[in-house]
Formats: structure tokens, C-alpha cells, sequence
């Protein structure tokens, strides 16, 4: 086999690409795949019998990114405004506001921060993290906006908003910034 035929890879779309100098090669169910550098290879479209191919659904990707994401950030990866309207209209995912999505099955506490606009911080994301806090009955959510970050307002809103620099999205906040909204937020005993 020639060398030019043989550093051939076989692209996911089924066209034979040279590889690029920075790409990787998998070995992904039998089938050597070009990742690209901007894709994860998590994200690899699956392989079939027969060289089929299934497209990530809404619903895998909610599962992957924590039961809560934007819908522009599921169009980054291949889900289109169609696929996420016609997911919604069978029930597999659910609407939250629009151009955020949630997983029917998602907790009432991510869903409520998203509604809201923000991630879900302070000692209820660090529960989510599994770091050990204090138990406290409470029933208010506390949403970190980030900076400049807009309020939305929603059925039974009984969200605390948490303001400080950054950029926030929707999800769960990292575990420095939970600790840090902890801090300013939970008595000396809770914190």
C-alpha cells in the first residue's frame, strides 16, 4: 500500500481526509475515527452495524453535560432548534424558559436556578459536589448570576441571587465559587 493511501483516516462522515497534524486517532468500537482538536472525544458518533450512525439525541447530551443546559449550547453539538422542539413536544425534555432545556428527571433545585438564570450555587451546589456541608432545611435556592447577570423571575420564586465577577451560565457552580457564596452567605456553625 502506498504511503500516501495508508496515512489515510476515515472521517466520521464516511470521506477519506489526510490527517491533520494535530489530530489524534481513536480506536473507537472496532474503527479508527479522526477526532479534531475541538472535539471531545466522548463525542464521537457511535458506530453501528452496517457503518450507521446515530446522532446524539437531546436527551444524551442533557445527560452528559448534568440534566440542565442552554440550547445554544446544544446546537454546538449537532442538536438543531427542530431536534429540541421535537424533543420537547414528545416530553423526552422539558422547556424551562426560553432557550434553556432540562431533563424530565432533573433535580427541582438545578431546574429552579436555571428558570431563574444562573447556576446553582452555595451549600446546595456543594451537596451536588459531594463535598459535606451541614445539613440545613431550607427550601430557597441560591443562584449565582454572575456579575451583570439578569434576574428571571418564575412561578414560586424564592431564590436568593448571589452577584460577583464572572460569567455565569446554568448548571452548577464550580466548587470555589460555592465556597466562596458559602462563605459570604452560611453562619460561622453552617459554614
Amino acid at each position: 500500500i502506498c504511503a500516501s493511501i495508508r496515512n489515510r483516516v476515515r472521517h466520521p462522515c464516511g470521506r477519506d481526509r489526510p490527517p491533520a497534524p494535530s489530530a489524534s486517532l481513536t480506536l473507537h468500537k472496532r474503527a479508527f475515527v479522526r477526532i479534531s482538536p475541538h472535539q471531545p472525544e466522548w463525542l464521537l458518533w457511535p458506530r453501528r452495524a452496517g457503518n450507521a450512525r446515530r446522532m446524539l439525541t437531546p436527551q444524551d447530551l442533557l445527560e452528559r453535560f448534568g440534566g440542565v443546559a442552554r440550547g445554544t449550547f446544544l446546537q454546538q453539538f449537532g442538536c438543531s432548534r427542530r431536534h429540541l422542539a421535537n424533543a420537547v413536544d414528545a416530553g423526552r425534555i422539558r422547556r424551562i424558559r426560553p432557550g434553556v432545556f432540562a431533563l424530565p428527571r432533573a433535580d427541582r433545585k438545578l431546574v429552579k436556578a436555571a428558570a431563574h438564570g444562573g447556576e446553582l450555587t452555595c451549600a446546595d451546589a456543594l451537596r451536588a459536589r459531594r463535598v459535606w456541608v451541614l445539613p440545613e432545611p431550607d427550601d430557597e435556592v441560591h443562584v449565582w448570576l454572575g456579575r451583570a447577570g439578569r434576574q428571571h423571575t418564575h412561578l414560586d420564586c424564592t431564590c436568593i441571587a448571589h452577584r460577583s465577577a464572572g460569567k455565569a451560565q446554568v448548571g452548577l457552580a464550580s466548587v470555589a465559587t460555592a465556597l466562596i457564596h458559602s462563605y459570604r452567605c452560611l453562619t460561622d456553625e453552617a459554614f
